[in-house]
């Protein structure tokens, strides 16, 4: 597999490990965004959060399918349902975030 590297880091291996992350509060989503809220005025946190609406805006964008490569998905099927995982998964945090997700690139 290829990656594309970005000052020294694995773009793929940066949305997997958001991915992971957000498999790991399983069904209860609501705790995760709860954990966030008291830190979202935090220009970092605002700044992730961006990226994260930037790069999972849809399930066709760039996050999504870096998750699927990095976890080697070949069956397309398979990578669909991945992709739509994550992807709605962002979708949940960024939204009872309040993050504005653009409708630009």
């Amino acid at each position: 597999m290829t990656f594309v590297v970005h000052q020294n880091r694995y773009k793929e291996k940066d949305a997997y490990d958001i991915c992971y992350c957000l498999r790991q509060y399983a069904d209860n989503l609501n705790d995760l965004v709860a954990d966030f809220k008291p830190h979202l005025l935090n220009g970092i946190i605002q700044e992730g959060l961006m990226k994260l609406a930037k790069n999972f805006k849809t399930v066709e964008h760039i996050g999504p399918r870096f998750v699927a490569d990095f976890e080697e998905i070949t069956d397309e099927e398979d990578r669909r349902q991945i992709e739509r995982d994550v992807f709605e998964r962002v979708d949940f945090l960024l939204k009872r975030l309040g993050v504005e997700i653009n409708s630009g690139s």
